[in-house]
């Protein structure tokens, strides 16, 4: 069937589903109402099945194909929670948020199964209505539409004739797993393993499923890294035909490649990078211009040379997003052959890029931009450390004064670009990052707070004007790209966020959010700074992906996306391949291809914020077990922190110097009895008056911490003077 009848017929799938005249139907009936011919029946289910995963289909046995809007039901994935209950994310957004599953509704299904849940109203004031929250739908699970392939952490028990259960352990409220024989991987009784969910009808109530592996010993790295993986679904092989994809390119730029590109081989190029990046997928020059502006170059690896539209590399790259960067191992979005060596800007050796030319005046402001294909030849290749060190004045090595020279050159334009982007408005942190030390074998060394330097800075900010200067250029030349988006804040979470600044810390004014940044520089150096940039940041929308043209709140800017890391996230490798048309005269057929889509823009959009965020929490997730596995052996050791959070059951502390945040409950303050104060963000003692405020800094002593179920528990000792 061509695209376009697949499409139309798609349309008029749609249609009929959200039109006056549905009804539950067959897939025949309903191609004979299409008037779909009889060799089309074939793929009209295969668009059935589409539309289901999309939320606006779905097959009922008795019923046959059925609108879930219409029914008053919603399809969409699991998200069950550690406290037992769940929320299913609409597939077809619907305006009206998440549906909340209290735990004796969920019916068999696990977390991340496709799920058709019916909505039901909550009796006002009921336990789950007030778990839930005011605004959030009610409902109970009715089908189970496809198993989730993300393993699950759990104990498997020896049953008879070979089968057995895996019991989960991080999700209280789902059912065990029936193994049955042949497929528990030899696993012993009481064993910790990973278990796989399997398609397929529940046998004596159980959904069945596989063992996959068998874990590690417990807080080792080695078991840390398979749950998170298990959790998250991060998949570290690739497939045979990807591997075999990017074996075939030579190790060298051919000739004809690099003539038909600018050879910029005899400029002044180098990277700026961590210490351990093996990646480095952007390089900078920069020249002065003659009336005191400054021509700014940004190189950015040409992955999608390399990576063509619908390759098994491709392919790969898609379903995964994004690369992943856990503490001790990095799982790449590419292969290595590409991301470590072909596609890796390394100094001495010819590397394709798109290089960005950008004319910026002596105050600031952005003059002109221009891309173009290019090779390059980096001359060094240079880390954060060292370039902090040498803008703090450290003695260049022997022959590289002149770049030590650009490298000062680039910090007075970083400052310049900073300073114009905080006058347009940008909102900029100022949060330290968690720095986690690892041995050879993984085991954690030291946790300590990492502060941001002017190094990194001056990266950020020529990836900032690199990815603005890009989004201009597609726009101006009418081209459809993935955006960066970032929404403005609801006017209630602003309303929240001064109200909490005006009880935290008075002294600092702000009327509005436009003050944000005021507030941030006003702060800056006092001990309550990072929790008002923390309370900030939760404030704050989340930054994704979107198809049209939208504002990016925090940046300031009406123009942005993601180009600068095509080895790492695929929206910049998206972006890449639509600008092929600007690089080489026309785009190519496969981006064409790509881009009379429109539908495909928003779907890539929302699957690029699924798999960034999907990354995210799992590194996060990962830090968060590798330092509690490290605060595991100093249970009994006293550290200052500071309370973030005040609940009505204890207060949360984060700790000074390496950011781990555990808990003080309140059965643990057995002075007195402890009453929420909300409105001043403390608790109370009912008797002796005694306070819990959020930015208090206290004296501490770690009584617990649980790597399994990542939490920590505090005993207060007293207040810091």
């Amino acid at each position: 069937m061509e695209t376009a009848r697949r499409e139309q017929l798609r349309a008029q799938a749609r249609a009929y589903f959200d039109g006056r005249d549905y009804r539950p139907i067959d897939a025949t009936a309903l191609g004979e109402r299409l008037e779909a011919k009889e060799r089309e029946h074939g793929e009209l289910v295969e668009l059935l099945f589409e539309l289901q995963e999309a939320g606006v289909a779905v097959h009922v046995d008795g019923r046959g194909w059925c609108s879930p809007r219409k029914e008053g039901w919603v399809v969409g994935t699991l998200d069950v929670k550690r406290r037992g209950f769940g929320f299913v994310r609409p597939a077809c957004p619907d305006g009206h948020g998440d549906v909340f599953i209290a735990p004796e509704r969920l019916k068999d299904a696990h977390d991340g199964d496709l799920v058709l849940a019916k909505i039901r109203k909550p009796k006002r004031g009921s336990k789950s209505s007030r778990a839930a929250g005011a605004d959030t739908r009610e409902g109970r699970i009715l089908l189970v539409l496809r198993r989730t392939r993300r393993a699950l952490i759990g104990v498997y028990f020896k049953g008879e004739h070979g089968a057995g259960l895996v019991e989960p352990l991080l999700h209280e409220s789902v059912r065990e797993i029936y193994i049955p024989a042949g497929s528990s991987k030899g696993a012993k009784d009481g064993a910790r393993v990973m278990a796989r969910l399997s398609q397929g009808p529940t046998v004596g109530g159980y959904p069945p499923g596989e063992v996959v592996e068998i874990l590690a010993k417990e807080g080792s790295w080695r078991a840390d890294l398979q749950i998170i993986q298990a959790e998250y679904g991060i998949e570290e092989s690739f497939s045979d035909e990807a591997l075999r994809e990017a074996e075939r390119f030579p190790a060298r730029v051919p000739p004809a490649e690099r003539e038909r590109r600018a050879d910029l081989r005899g400029h002044t190029i180098f990277t700026i990078d961590p210490e351990d990046a093996k990646d480095f997928d952007d390089a900078v020059s920069l020249e002065r211009t003659r009336d005191g502006g400054y021509l700014l170059g940004v190189f950015i690896a040409d992955v999608s040379h390399y990576v063509r539209a619908g390759s098994a590399l491709d392919r790969d790259a898609y379903k995964r997003g994004t690369s992943v960067y856990l503490p001790g191992k990095t799982i790449p979005m590419l292969p290595e052959r590409l991301s470590n060596e072909l596609c890796s800007l390394q100094p001495g050796v010819d590397r394709l890029v798109q290089a960005v030319w950008i004319e910026i005046a002596p105050d600031g402001e952005l003059r002109s931009r221009r891309l173009e294909a290019a090779v390059i030849h980096s001359k060094r290749r240079f880390t954060y450390s060292e370039v902090q060190d040498l803008l703090d004045g450290a003695k260049p090595a022997r022959g590289e004064a002149p770049l030590a020279e650009l490298l000062f050159e680039m910090d007075r334009l970083r400052e310049l670009l900073r300073a114009k982007r905080i006058e347009q408005g940008a909102i900029e942190l100022d949060l330290e990052e968690q720095n986690i030390e690892l041995d050879a074998e993984g085991e954690v060394v030291n946790v300590a707070s990492r502060p941001r330097d002017r190094a990194h800075n001056l990266i950020e900010e020529f990836m900032l004007i690199a990815n603005e200067s890009v989004a201009r250029i597609a726009t101006e030349r009418e081209i459809p790209i993935v955006r960066r988006v970032h929404a403005a804040p609801a006017e209630e979470d602003v309303e929240s966020f001064l109200k909490f600044c005006r009880q935290i810390a008075p002294e600092v004014k702000a009327r509005g959010a436009s003050d944000f940044q005021k507030l941030i520089e006003g702060m800056r150096g006092k001990p309550l700074a990072p929790v008002v940039n923390y309370v900030l940041l939760r404030s704050l929308a989340r930054a994704e992906y979107g198809a049209g043209k939208s504002l990016h709140y925090a940046l300031a800017k009406d123009e942005y996306c993601h180009f600068t890391s095509p080895i790492r996230r695929y929206p910049d490798l998206y972006v890449h391949r639509a600008l092929a048309g600007p690089l080489g005269g026309k785009p190519s057929a496969e981006t064409a291809g790509i881009l009379r889509q429109s539908d495909d823009l928003g779907r890539l959009a929302r699957h690029c914020t699924d798999t960034e965020r999907n990354a995210e929490e799992a590194e996060r997730e990962m830090n968060k077990l590798r330092a509690i596995s490290w605060l595991a052996r100093r249970v009994g050791e006293r550290f200052v922190g500071v309370i973030t959070s005040v609940l009505d059951y204890g207060f949360f502390v984060r700790l000074d110097g390496n950011q781990i945040e555990g808990m003080v409950h309140v059965s643990a303050l057995r002075d007195d009895l402890y009453v929420l104060k909300e409105a001043l963000f403390m608790l109370r003692g009912r008797h002796k008056g005694r306070t819990f405020r959020v930015g208090d800094e206290l004296l501490v002593e770690v009584m617990a911490a649980d790597p399994l179920h990542r939490v920590v528990d505090l005993k207060y000792l007293h207040h810091r003077d």
